[in-house]
């Protein structure tokens, strides 16, 4: 591990580091093969004056503008800034918030091309980092993976191991003891994912346009400045049909029976089969770090246990809980002075990890 690249994620990844943006780093669009397909679109970011000193790929997880998301092309711009030739694949379903197996395969696409490119730090293996939902493809593609020399390690920030109970938490269904309030605003990405559960008599299709739009309009925001759905849901109701409108709002999670109706229709829906990843990890081999923000209120930091507890004992495996995060990376606050430096502990380690699977020789 270079001093540089973990001291670098320290400075600009910190709670101290504000909304400012590392300067001197150059984006690059790439395209990576997929048969049968387009080819899948990927950014990559590096430092123009200098040569890379390792290299990341990143997962990222259910976001409307995928990489072209400002959070996380800042991540990978301060990822760049650390040494790192950092690369992060536009994953068309999660883009297209569809929940399904089919993204691991193009994250796959992109893991099997990286270690070909030209811009890469050769002499350097490849870390993984994965962001939220990110972590279902980061987790079948460790399943594959093995031991090969070609991967550092891996880092998933923000996990979930068991589907089930993290959309029925994210509806507020099942809230364990201890955790945070779940954020209202997650209902309508489950709700869009089961309506033809909800309602089957319903056309979905304009419902599910209707909840996309409610959810571009509404997520991304930090905690505090986090907006009121309703206002915006009266507006996107207007012009759909009294039985869409209906189903709309039931999904949105803006109707009285919308949490039990959503229970139901989670425990009937195969979806959260098909998005378990913890039924392939007994090949698990490379080292992995866990990470997750006590006070997350999208993905609650136990999703990270449940993660772990799935993974072989044989695997290399480390559990990082910090309360310096919310969800999305945003810098946070441990709230009592007398936890800060314990919390700076644990980021000063996971700053260490990253650093340490992104340039490990190869």
């Amino acid at each position: 591990m270079t001093v540089r690249t973990r001291l670098s994620l320290l400075r600009w990844l910190g709670p101290w580091s504000g909304d400012g943006m590392p300067a001197g780093i150059e984006r690059e669009e790439l395209r990576f093969e997929r048969p049968g397909h387009e080819p899948l679109r990927a950014w990559l970011y590096r430092r123009r004056d200098q040569a890379p000193l390792g290299n990341v790929l990143v997962a990222h997880g259910l976001m409307p503008q995928g990489p072209a998301d400002p959070r996380l092309d800042r991540l990978m711009r301060v990822l760049a800034d650390a040494g790192l030739c950092a690369v992060v694949p536009f994953l068309p379903d999660y883009m297209a918030l569809r929940f399904v197996p089919r993204v691991a395969e193009d994250f796959a696409r992109a893991a099997q091309q990286f270690p070909t490119l030209p811009q890469r730090a050769s002499d350097r293996r490849i870390g993984l980092l994965s962001i939220s939902y990110g972590a279902y493809p980061m987790l079948r593609l460790l399943a594959n993976a093995g031991s090969a020399p070609t991967w550092g390690g891996a880092a998933l920030f923000g996990g979930y191991g068991d589907p089930r109970a993290t959309i029925r938490y994210c509806c507020g269904v099942e809230v364990g003891p201890g955790l945070p309030a779940p954020d209202r605003l997650n209902t309508p990405g489950v709700g869009m994912h089961v309506l033809d559960t909800l309602d089957p008599s319903v056309n979905p299709a304009p419902v599910r346009e209707a909840l996309r739009a409610l959810i571009e309009r509404t997520w991304g925001r930090p905690a505090d400045q986090r907006p009121d759905p309703e206002p915006t849901a009266r507006e996107l109701g207007a012009s759909l049909a009294d039985p869409e409108r209906a189903l709309f709002r039931l999904a949105a999670g803006l109707e009285p029976g919308s949490r039990a109706a959503l229970d139901d229709a989670i425990r009937r829906s195969p979806i959260p089969e098909t998005m378990d990843a913890r039924p392939h990890l007994a090949t698990v081999a490379m080292p992995v770090h866990l990470m997750h923000a006590r006070s997350d209120d999208v993905i609650p930091y136990t999703e990270t246990v449940a993660i772990r507890d799935a993974l072989p004992a044989t695997a290399s495996v480390r559990t990082y809980i910090t309360g310096l995060f919310e969800h999305a990376g945003s810098a946070g606050g441990p709230g009592r002075v007398s936890t800060l430096a314990r919390e700076l502990a644990t980021f000063a380690r996971m700053a260490g990890a990253v650093a340490h699977i992104c340039t490990r020789p190869s």
